[in-house]
């Protein structure tokens, strides 16, 4: 159920993100080159590849500032609790990442919905006739 909860909650956050950046790009051919640029870093920064223990306290920093590592590390939760005392599972508690994740997302849309209610929003942009 909790892996059900990271999946739901990581989406929202993510999703919402992605709402921001599709607002404020005004070529469709260049989203997907920005999103390339943001996703690929967001998967370094997430703890997904490695222990975010184990980095500076720079780097932490920028963990904790990306949305996925808190997804990441609910989902640590729900699939490696078993093997915590062997060093898996997830690094910070349930309900933070819970938390984080709900914050992330409620500044995503609250930031999004203005963006794409705009004049020349999103879907009027991608929509147009080419000339």
């Amino acid at each position: 159920m909790l892996g059900l909860v990271a999946v739901v909650f990581a989406g929202l956050a993510m999703g919402t993100l992605g709402l921001v950046l599709a607002a404020s790009i005004r070529s469709i051919e260049n989203f997907a080159g920005v999103m390339n640029f943001v996703v690929f870093p967001m998967l370094f920064l997430s703890g997904a590849l490695y222990p975010v223990r184990h980095l500076g306290p720079v780097l932490r920093a920028a963990v904790y500032a990306n949305p996925l590592a808190y997804g990441v590390d609910l989902l640590k939760h729900a699939l490696l609790d078993a093997w915590a005392g062997a060093g898996y599972g997830g690094e910070l508690p349930v309900s933070l990442d819970c938390a984080a994740l709900a914050l992330f997302a409620g500044i995503g849309l609250a930031v999004a919905a203005p963006l794409l209610g705009r004049e020349g929003g999103v879907t009027r942009t991608a929509f147009r006739e080419r000339r």
